[in-house]
């Protein structure tokens, strides 16, 4: 094993959008100090190579926004200290959370295309520090951008890191290739082991020898070790240290051992590249976030954002198909993906959010983190309904409609309950203006609503489209109630066992696999509501009972008090067209109001789950839960992050987080006969196999019987994630069953659960009519996103094969004839021309590989 003789210091700013400063204010202060670096770089150009100030741009956002504003001779001198390496740029616009999909993964490297084309650079290292990890798709993303390495510097606090660290490995990809992986100490872990500002070389040598001995004995098998440096007392958002070269260049004429080399992430990764690439281990599975719990704080914000970034796809997809309609459209769009993506940023608000609540700084902070999902709500409500509207043919002003357009913008069949707004048969003068305000991304229709009338069920084929005259639908009967003599309700797929006085589901049956889902004798009942807190008899009531830095760290034992509703307010079921319906309100802990709606669909065999609560203002550490015991034997779990499916523990790094996921769209739990999939559109977090919050488990037990718990809601972050969320919220989830598990079968009902047919008015309707906006066939292959390509030439096809062998899908554009096809990377830049019948692109892909397409028409 080589002694360690060098250590490398990456000095850098950690970006944590709105943590010490609201957001606005933040991000200039990350531009003033490029200027700062500038000036600290020339003062030390010409000092020893070791000591010379250097300094890496964490991430791209700060450095975007600087270059539109910079001067041009401080851009001249950008380009110099990049050249001359002592400035390097990694690759992340900023640290996302798993609420990112592998699109958004895929949109927030883009700045690097624009970068390297600038200033001539290769971008090649990814970092993300402070958070606790990405989803596995991230690996093979960074790698078809051209990035070679990713360092995490994660911050253990409520989190934790996975094998160990300091630790250099191959992070192997789903498709079987790797990217070079760097589990680093925590990004300030120089500041806190040395304390530069003391000026002490003496203290630095004693924590120096200490440090390098204990890497030493671990079998660290490098010459060198590598920390990162911000500037403190602020560990966050910070400006470059001033006196930190002086200090070093010090300790290097002193002559020290260990020499201490100011370095960039790019120099860490020219030390690594002199490895044998034999020599270094290679893992795989998703480094799954710790941190995300906190997403929960927040669940109307979580709620509008997923369903703001589905109205966006769908906005893109028929963009696509019908073009860019104006100059205000195209930033319109442009401006919906920044906010998406920004809300996905690990930093919720102030770093006083739990302490402080009421604080005017914390509460700003807070409506600066909320304003990216509002802004990207309005924005795509505008660019949906401006496509629908084209699609549909309308003139601007017009009288009233003639029929309405349905449009399945999905891969997934849908089947769609026909729910037509009574502003459509209005006698007078129609506007577009007025249409459009229909699909503001915040609104629900409603069964109940005065606002709709219903017209039977229909299915939406994939990717299609079908227009029906308004006076030949018919209406469905009303809503008809029946008495509860019964105590069940029953479809073609599954019959519902209730107790009408107590609201206890007593059974539900699968009919199609012949099986009981409900595990009848936990303690809980499916789709039970459960307030979690702190037993005040056994712990005391703080967030430092789940985790305490000081102590040990993770507090596995901690005692928690679960309660369920404490009684039944009334019982109604009723037959809502097709569907049979049971609503049960509560008077339940934590909540003013409670109903809950079970609804098994007619048309398809799914359950929807349906929660209205009207929240009440609690800032004690509190969790909400929704069970689901189930009837299985030892069993299986598969969750999707970013598009892929990830088996739960076996492909996972060892030592990430287990306990708590983040899911794309699904969660199945299953064993070698039955299982269920929970699609979660609303909100991403569940609990596989008990209550587990704190656990810091290794591996999940797979006893009979597991209870999966949905996890709408939280407060127990002790930072910067909003300690209350008071008034009413909706939550969706939705049930389905299988005898043997699919991935693709699980995709689709992912999309069944989230994605609405949309709905348009046709001002002219002479006929009836269907068609399809573009045919895809994939046997395991799926579409993850169409859109237009960023350099306005043709179409950008993203897909994956979900399976674990390869697959063949084909494509075409109804009307529309293919003049090109190439296979881009990550970046859009054309790697391959395919061959191509004029019409219909076939592609093969391997295994879990994720590719994206160009097609030009």
């Amino acid at each position: 094993m080589p002694k360690i003789v060098e250590l490398l210091c990456m000095h850098h700013t950690h970006l944590d959008i709105g943590y010490t400063h609201v957001q606005p204010a933040l991000l200039k202060l990350h531009m003033d100090y490029i200027d700062e670096v500038l000036d600290l770089c020339t003062q030390t150009e010409d000092w020893p190579d070791e000591s010379r100030f250097r300094w890496t741009c964490e991430t791209t956002l700060p450095v975007r926004q600087w270059l539109t504003v910079a001067r041009q001779e401080n851009q001249t001198r950008f380009r110099h200290f990049l050249d001359n390496g002592q400035i390097c740029i990694a690759a992340q616009l900023f640290h996302a959370t798993p609420l990112a999909d592998s699109e958004q993964l895929i949109h927030m490297l883009q700045p690097i295309r624009q970068l390297r084309e600038q200033f001539g650079i290769a971008i090649s290292t990814s970092i993300n520090h402070d958070i606790n990890g990405q989803p596995w798709p991230l690996s093979q993303i960074l790698l078809d951008a051209g990035v070679k390495l990713h360092i995490m510097g994660i911050n253990t606090h409520f989190g934790g890191y996975p094998l160990k660290r300091p630790y250099l490995f191959r992070w192997q990809t789903p498709d079987q290739q790797d990217i070079l992986a760097f589990n680093g100490e925590i990004y300030v872990k120089f500041n806190w082991l040395f304390q530069p500002y003391r000026n002490d070389l003496n203290f630095i040598e004693q924590q120096m020898e200490q440090y390098i001995a204990a890497l030493e004995a671990s079998a660290y098998p490098y010459p060198f070790a590598f920390m990162t440096a911000t500037n403190p007392p602020l560990c966050d958002n910070n400006g470059p240290d001033y006196e930190l070269p002086n200090l070093i260049r010090q300790w290097n004429e002193r002559g020290y051992p260990v020499k201490i080399k100011l370095a960039t992430s790019d120099m860490l990764l020219e030390c690594i590249e002199k490895i044998p690439r034999s020599d270094i281990p290679v893992h795989a599975g998703d480094w799954t976030d710790y941190w995300n719990f906190g997403s929960a704080s927040s669940a109307k914000m979580t709620r509008l954002h997923r369903k703001a970034r589905r109205k966006k796809q769908t906005a893109d997809l028929l963009e696509s198909i019908l073009g860019c309609p104006s100059p205000q459209y195209s930033q319109a769009s442009t401006d919906a993906q920044a906010n998406l993506d920004l809300y996905t940023e690990h930093t919720w608000g102030h770093m006083h959010n739990i302490d402080h609540p009421d604080r005017f700084d914390v509460e700003e902070g807070w409506h600066h983190k909320a304003h990216f999902v509002y802004e990207a709500s309005g924005l795509t409500s505008y660019l949906l309904g401006s496509q629908m509207e084209s699609l549909a043919g309308n003139p601007r002003q017009s009288g009233k409609p003639e029929g309405v357009l349905l449009i399945n913008p999905t891969s997934a069949p849908l089947s769609y309950r026909l729910c037509v707004n009574r502003e459509y048969y209005r006698a007078g003068r129609h506007l577009a203006a007025s249409r459009i305000e229909a699909y503001t991304v915040s609104n629900d229709k409603q069964d109940s609503s005065d606002e709709y009338s219903f017209y039977g069920t229909f299915d939406i084929p994939p990717f299609s489209w079908k227009t029906l005259k308004l006076d030949s639908l018919k209406k469905e009967r009303s809503l008809q109630e029946f008495p509860l003599t019964s105590c069940h309700l029953e479809n073609a797929y599954f019959r519902l066992e209730f107790e009408p006085t107590t609201g206890k589901i007593s059974a539900l049956w699968d009919k199609i696999h012949a099986w009981q889902i409900a595990d009848t004798m936990s303690t809980f009942s499916f789709f039970q509501y459960i307030q979690e807190t702190i037993d005040p008899t056994a712990n005391p009531v703080s967030r430092k009972t789940f985790y305490d830095a000081q102590v040990n760290g993770w507090n596995q034992d901690w005692k928690a008090l679960r309660q369920g509703p404490h009684r039944l307010l009334s019982c109604l079921a009723s037959q809502n067209g097709p569907d049979a319906v049971l609503v049960l309100r509560w008077h339940a802990p934590g909540v003013k109001m409670l109903e809950q709606k079970i609804t098994l669909y007619g048309s398809r065999q799914a359950i929807g789950l349906d929660l209205w609560f009207d929240k009440e203002d609690i800032r004690t550490p509190e969790g909400i839960y929704i069970a689901f015991p189930l009837n299985l034997e030892p069993w299986n779990c598969q969750f999707d992050t970013a598009g892929m499916f990830v088996a739960l523990d076996t492909e996972q790094l060892p030592g990430a987080c287990r306990d708590w996921l983040t899911v794309d769209k699904t969660v199945s739990v299953y064993d070698g006969q039955h299982g269920i999939t929970l699609a979660c559109p609303d909100a991403p977090m569940v609990q596989v196999g008990g209550f587990r919050f704190g656990r810091k488990s290794t591996a999940i037990p797979r006893e009979s019987n597991p209870l999966l718990l949905a996890w709408p809601m939280n407060n127990y972050w002790e930072t910067n994630f909003p300690a209350k969320q008071p008034g009413i919220h909706r939550l969706y989830y939705e049930l389905s069953t299988f005898s043997t598990f699919d991935p693709v079968t699980a995709f689709r009902a992912g999309i069944a659960a989230g994605q609405d047919v949309e709905i348009a008015p046709i001002i002219s309707c002479s006929i009836e009519q269907e068609g399809r906006l573009l045919n895809f066939q994939g046997d395991g292959i799926v579409p993850l996103y169409i859109k237009p390509a960023l350099d306005g030439c043709g179409i950008i096809l993203h897909i994956r094969n979900l399976c674990r062998e390869p697959k063949t899908a084909s494509c075409d554009f109804t009307n529309r004839s293919i003049r090109h096809a190439f296979i881009v990377d990550t970046l859009q830049h054309n790697l391959e021309e395919l061959p191509h019948d004029g019409q219909t692109l076939h592609v093969h892909l391997g295994p879990g590989v994720l590719r994206q397409f160009r097609l030009i028409f």
